[in-house]
C-alpha cells in the first residue's frame, strides 16, 4: 500500500472512531441536559463541527506543501477527482477549522458572563437569541471558507504544472485536473491573498485576544471573596477543563500549520529525488 493510501485509510478510521466517540459524548450531555443547561449547546456544536472536520479528513486526506512563496493544499483520497466532492470537502474542512476556535471562544465567553456580566448572560438565557447566535456562526464561518478559497487561494498560473512536475510521481495524482487550493506568490493576485490572509489573520488573532481576555477575567473572578468557596470550586474545575478544551485543538490543529507556514519564507520547494 503507498503512503498516501495508508493515510487516506488513517483518515477514514479517525472518522469512523469521531463518529462513535462524538456520539457517546452528546448521549451523556443529552442526560444530563436539566444540569448542565444552556451549555450543552456549545457541546452539541462541538460535537458536530468535529464530526465534520473528521468527515472532511476522510474526503480529502489532504496533504500541503508548503516553500518560498507557495502554499499548497490538495486531496489525496480515493475521491480526488470527483470535482464536486473534493470542493464541498474544501469549503467544510476551512469552515470547522475556524468553527472549532469560534466554538472555543464562545464558551470561554459564556463561562465568563455567568461570573462577570449578568447582561452578556441573560442573552444566553433565550433560546430564540442562541438560535441567532447559532446563525452567526454558519455566516461567519462560511465567509471564512470562502475567503480562505476564493481569495487567500486564488488563482496561479504555472502552478498546477510545477506540482505536476515535480509531485505526481510521488502521489500518484494528476495535479493538472486535480481540485485543490493554493497560490504562489510570484503568479497569482498578491493583493488578493494578502487581503484574505489579513482576514484570516485578524478576526483569528481577535478570537484568540477575547478567549485570553475571558481566561484572565475568570481567574480574578474565582479568586476574589464575592463567591462561596463551593462555587470556587465549582467554577475552577469549569476554567481547567475550558482550557484543556481549547488545548486539544489548538495543539493538533493550529500549531502544526502555524509552524509550516514560516516554509513560505524559508524552505524549498520539494522536489522528487532521484531514485
Amino acid at each position: 500500500m503507498s503512503p498516501t493510501g495508508a493515510f487516506s485509510d488513517f483518515c477514514i478510521a479517525i472518522f469512523v472512531l469521531s463518529v462513535l466517540l462524538n456520539g457517546l459524548l452528546a448521549y451523556a450531555v443529552w442526560q444530563r441536559s436539566k444540569r448542565i443547561g444552556n451549555y450543552r449547546f456549545f457541546t452539541y456544536a462541538f460535537v458536530a463541527i468535529d464530526v465534520i472536520y473528521s468527515m472532511t479528513m476522510a474526503i480529502l486526506a489532504p496533504y500541503f506543501i508548503v516553500s518560498p512563496g507557495i502554499l499548497s493544499f490538495f486531496p489525496t483520497s480515493p475521491f480526488w477527482k470527483n470535482y464536486l466532492f473534493i470542493w464541498i470537502g474544501f469549503y467544510l474542512w476551512w469552515s470547522s477549522f475556524s468553527g472549532v476556535l469560534m466554538l472555543i471562544t464562545l464558551s470561554f465567553l459564556y463561562r465568563y458572563a455567568l461570573l462577570c456580566s449578568k447582561r452578556i448572560i441573560s442573552f444566553f438565557d433565550k433560546r430564540f437569541n442562541i438560535l441567532i447566535l447559532s446563525v452567526f456562526v454558519v455566516v461567519f464561518v462560511s465567509l471564512w471558507a470562502t475567503d480562505c478559497i476564493l481569495l487567500m487561494f486564488n488563482y496561479s498560473p504555472g502552478l498546477r504544472e510545477k506540482m505536476q512536475k515535480q509531485l505526481s510521481p510521488e502521489f500518484d495524482i494528476d495535479f493538472l485536473t486535480v481540485t485543490y487550493t493554493g497560490f504562489d506568490l510570484s503568479t497569482c493576485n498578491v493583493t488578493l491573498t494578502l487581503i484574505g490572509l489579513a482576514y484570516v489573520m485578524v478576526l483569528m488573532y481577535a478570537m484568540i485576544g477575547v478567549t485570553i481576555y475571558c481566561a484572565i477575567s475568570i481567574n480574578k473572578a474565582i479568586g476574589s471573596g464575592a463567591i462561596s468557596a463551593k462555587s470556587k470550586i465549582l467554577h475552577r474545575k469549569s476554567l481547567k477543563m475550558l482550557i484543556a478544551q481549547a488545548l486539544i485543538p489548538t495543539l493538533f490543529l493550529y500549531i502544526t500549520p502555524f509552524i509550516n507556514s514560516f516554509g513560505i519564507f524559508i524552505s524549498a520547494f520539494p522536489s522528487i529525488l532521484p531514485r
